[in-house]
């Protein structure tokens, strides 16, 4: 498994959202799994043998619609608002 670094997830300690929504799915399945997570048969993700949920919208997440958000174990359904939902609650701030 490559670092996040190597990845292109974190470049000069920024983050780097569009290689991170673009990981292959290899590497998103190797980036759950280090991070302890399943994948069902079903095509859900699975922590402690419970479907994970979105934190924002609270519904199952399918691995097809997942990101795992940087610097965080955070799983959402992919869409613009939830990444933006997440930047505003956790990044907006940071370098302050």
């Amino acid at each position: 498994m490559r670092p996040f670094n190597q990845l292109g997830i974190i470049k000069s300690n920024k983050i780097n959202f569009d290689r991170f929504i673009s990981l292959t799915d290899d590497e998103k399945k190797i980036l759950l799994y280090s991070l302890g997570f399943s994948i069902g048969r079903e095509g859900f993700i699975y922590n402690n043998n419970q479907r994970v949920h979105c934190y924002y919208t609270k519904e199952p997440v399918r691995f097809h619609e997942a990101s795992v958000l940087p610097g965080s174990t955070i799983i959402v359904k992919t869409s613009p608002i939830n990444i933006s939902k997440y930047i505003d609650e956790f990044l907006e701030n940071e370098d302050q």
